[in-house]
């Protein structure tokens, strides 16, 4: 693509849309956070926009800007990849001498779609290899039960 006598580019881009429960990051519900990137140079090529976040709505527009002013906007819309999601908020209560209950949160920074939560637990016991279990439990869910526990006995869980 020929850009002729273009002297430079200006780029907008904003978050439309943070695909967070809690909203963006810059006010904790929704925003519209703007960058104005200047690009000197009339040749055009490629410019790669870094520290976006994952799974986020962006708006992108382009002008080009010449001697005689600024053309016409040139806009696209899209939203960046999702990415392993971060950790959620968890605790634990004691139900009984052989039970454990495992609550938590949805992660701050879910980055994509949760489709459903892992639990892992093994009994923390010294000098043995314990056996790990694992449990995917459903999105809508956000606690479960250990119910096959040892008899007073220290757990090792990760949500």
């Amino acid at each position: 693509m020929q850009f002729g006598d273009t002297s430079s580019f200006i780029m907008n881009y904003n978050v439309t849309n943070c695909n967070t429960p809690y909203g963006c990051p810059c006010t904790g519900y929704s925003c519209s956070l703007t960058n104005t990137i200047n690009v000197a140079g009339g040749q055009g090529g490629v410019l790669n926009l870094t520290g976006l976040r994952h799974f986020t709505d962006y708006n992108l527009t382009v002008q080009a800007v010449n001697r005689a002013g600024a053309g016409q906007l040139a806009s696209i819309s899209f939203r960046t990849q999702e990415d392993v999601a971060g950790p959620p908020l968890v605790s634990t209560s004691t139900l009984s001498r052989f039970a454990i209950g495992i609550t938590w949160q949805q992660p701050l920074e879910p980055n994509g779609i949760i489709r459903q939560f892992q639990v892992t637990y093994r009994p923390v016991v010294k000098g043995v290899d314990s056996k790990i279990t694992v449990r995917n439990v459903s999105v809508d869910s956000l606690y479960f039960n250990v119910t096959d526990g040892i008899e007073d006995t220290m757990y090792n869980i990760t949500v």
